[in-house]
């Protein structure tokens, strides 16, 4: 006697939706505690670098004052013994030393006495010469903004709890006695709940993200600029690549909701017509 067993759970797609949920929560939350730490060092918003090269203004027709110039590279000058560069997150900062050792805090001021401790030995006009780690403090507090993105995580959140409300796969019998699976769709508050939350996180992320690209860009060359190409600056790929893919995933359960509620007007609208056709019928019947 050969007896079917059938799955106690049957994943629909909402089960579906609700993982993606989770990773998107999950990319934001490792892109807000980017430089936090020393395993975090890579994820940074934008990194500020000295640069190894002469007087790029030098005999620049349009350049007045050449000796401001000249005094920069003067102050940089001994750059080779102390720090390369700093990167900046939304939660901390990391100091790329010498030896290509990365030294995190979540706080500048304690990133800095840590960098002036460890080179005592050296003068505070060596150690960082340019003070990359201040610039990058005034970046992280007045261009940073990471309020959005803990926005979209709390959404993305309570879209995971409206999923987790979706009826599933069920066992109903039918008007000829047969047992069938059925999958009841889901009330209206919900969809529409779910379809509001993921529609305005996956906006919030859109525009965290465009800003955040901007801000990186706008800043990073205003300071190569001003200090007259004696740094370099760079936009954090993976920090970039990781909120580009949070937004995504944020945009898929925004579509998804949305051909959830598109469906239900759909079914709701072929109801009304049936229903409709069947009181005419019954109106012509004698």
């Amino acid at each position: 006697m050969n007896i079917s067993k059938k799955p106690f759970f049957k994943i629909s797609s909402h089960h579906i939706l609700m993982v993606i949920c989770l990773i998107s929560i999950i990319i934001l939350s490792v892109l807000v505690s980017g430089c936090s730490s020393t395993e975090m060092s890579n994820i940074y918003l934008i990194s500020m670098e000295y640069n190894n090269i002469t007087n790029p203004v030098r005999g620049e027709p349009v350049v007045i004052n050449h000796a401001i110039a000249e005094h920069i590279y003067n102050i940089s000058e001994n750059r080779h013994e102390t720090i390369r560069g700093v990167l900046t997150g939304y939660r901390g900062f990391c100091v790329i030393q010498r030896d290509g050792a990365h030294v995190c805090s979540t706080r500048a001021a304690t990133l800095a006495k840590t960098i002036n401790g460890r080179n005592s030995r050296l003068r505070n006009t060596t150690v960082d010469p340019l003070n990359l780690i201040w610039m990058s403090q005034n970046f992280q507090d007045k261009m940073a903004f990471d309020g959005f993105v803990f926005m979209s995580i709390i959404l993305m959140v309570i879209c995971i709890v409206l999923f987790a409300g979706f009826p599933g796969w069920r066992k109903e019998i039918d008007s000829s006695g047969e047992e069938k699976e059925v999958k009841p769709y889901p009330s209206r508050w919900l969809m529409y709940s779910a379809l509001v939350c993921s529609g305005l996180s996956s906006t919030m992320g859109l525009v965290v993200m465009q800003s955040q690209y901007n801000s990186v860009v706008a800043a990073g060359v205003m300071a190569e600029q001003l200090m007259y190409g004696a740094i370099q600056t760079h936009v954090g790929a993976a920090g970039m690549a990781l909120g580009w893919v949070a937004v995504m995933c944020m945009g898929v359960v925004a579509i998804a909701a949305f051909g959830y509620v598109v469906k239900h007007q759909a079914l709701s609208l072929i109801r009304k017509m049936l229903d409709k056709k069947d009181e005419e019928q019954d109106k012509e019947e004698p």
